[in-house]
């Protein structure tokens, strides 16, 4: 009798320690369409005047998308690392946020430390207090970390479906893993974003947040000089809808010893302004309608555009004319997104290596 006392005992513990992985929202068996969480990570050495802009421009409309059941943020590359935040509402996600401002006082004693962002996605990841599996991550940068286990980090993020976004300054200091970012975002279907300090709070704003919106196509590729390529074919599940598109392209930053621009000790080559123009065709192969669609340069926006339209439904072919002023190989980045109200698809888009 005590044998099968002990036995059912312990069924019961691995039963309630089933439980609680999934009531601890550890579970990553979730769709786009499940309960998730928004985190806003930004670094302390961002200038406090600029990151206000995001709290007063998020106060005018983007309604929370019923799917984020928790709104968190947290602040890093502080002497003593802070707990991330967690919010049951958006007034209160914004107004703490608007108080816990950047402040000088309490950053690393020197420029030439590494951020310690890589951190704050693992902690995240290991959190039971709001479902993990399907969140987006809005990171703001400014100083970059300097050993990055990319492999490492993009496995855990993508067995959750985690989508990160760095919108990075063009003047970073710290490290040397400018690129380490980029993989960490393109490899989870984010995007890496550099843009003007001026400007960061858009490299939020302007991809994906805790707004109604869903990824519906990722592309990675790479491209020389001029010429026009086949990108995969596109699926749109909804019929005159608003879609965003966005792309990011690399820039040739690299830390140098002996370049003219020199900031906070350290020496960046200047972001590459080759691109000369890009343009998306996309083909409704059932109706031959065609959407096309032309990149411009925004101001503040280094290696970032983001345009829009309206789609129908059904699969698009998608061709991609690019310009560039030299013949280096240059990587592109494309997602396209719904908008507004369009309903949340049921399914991940496949992640292109």
């Amino acid at each position: 009798m005590r044998a099968l006392q002990l036995v059912l005992f312990l069924s019961f513990l691995s039963f309630f320690d089933a439980c609680l992985v999934i009531s601890g929202f550890q579970n990553d068996k979730c769709t786009p369409k499940d309960n998730t969480t928004y985190l806003l990570a930004y670094s302390n050495d961002i200038d406090s005047e600029y990151f206000s802009r995001l709290y007063k421009s998020s106060k005018v409309g983007y309604p929370v998308a019923r799917k984020f059941v928790k709104l968190a943020r947290v602040r890093f590359d502080v002497r003593e690392p802070e707990e991330i935040e967690y919010y049951d509402n958006l007034n209160e996600f914004l107004s703490d946020t608007n108080y816990s401002l950047p402040d000088p006082r309490l950053s690393y004693n020197s420029t030439s430390e590494g951020s310690d962002v890589v951190s704050v996605l693992k902690n995240f990841l290991g959190k039971t207090k709001s479902p993990i599996c399907g969140s987006k991550i809005n990171v703001l940068m400014k100083r970059l970390p300097t050993e990055v286990d990319v492999e490492s980090i993009v496995a855990k993020l993508r067995k959750f479906h985690v989508e990160v976004y760095f919108a990075i300054s063009e003047r970073p200091f710290g490290g040397n893993t400018l690129e380490s970012l980029n993989e960490i975002a393109f490899k989870t279907n984010g995007l890496s974003t550099i843009l003007t300090d001026e400007k960061l709070n858009m490299g939020v704003l302007h991809t994906q947040h805790y707004k109604e919106e869903t990824l519906i196509y990722a592309a990675n590729f790479n491209v020389s000089g001029k010429g026009t390529i086949e990108l995969p074919p596109m699926t749109v599940p909804y019929d005159r809808r608003i879609f965003a598109f966005l792309m990011s392209f690399k820039d040739d930053r690299k830390i140098l010893r002996n370049d003219p621009l020199i900031y906070d000790n350290y020496e960046f080559a200047a972001v590459s302004d080759a691109l000369q123009s890009a343009t998306i065709t996309c083909t409704n192969t059932v109706t031959n309608t065609e959407f096309v669609y032309k990149y411009g340069v925004y101001e503040g926006y280094v290696n970032f555009r983001r345009t829009g339209g309206s789609l129908d439904k059904g699969i698009y072919t998608m061709k991609f004319e690019y310009e560039y002023a030299n013949q280096d190989v240059e990587r592109l980045f494309i997602r396209v997104s719904t908008l507004y109200n369009t309903p949340t698809v049921d399914y991940w888009v496949p992640y292109d290596n």
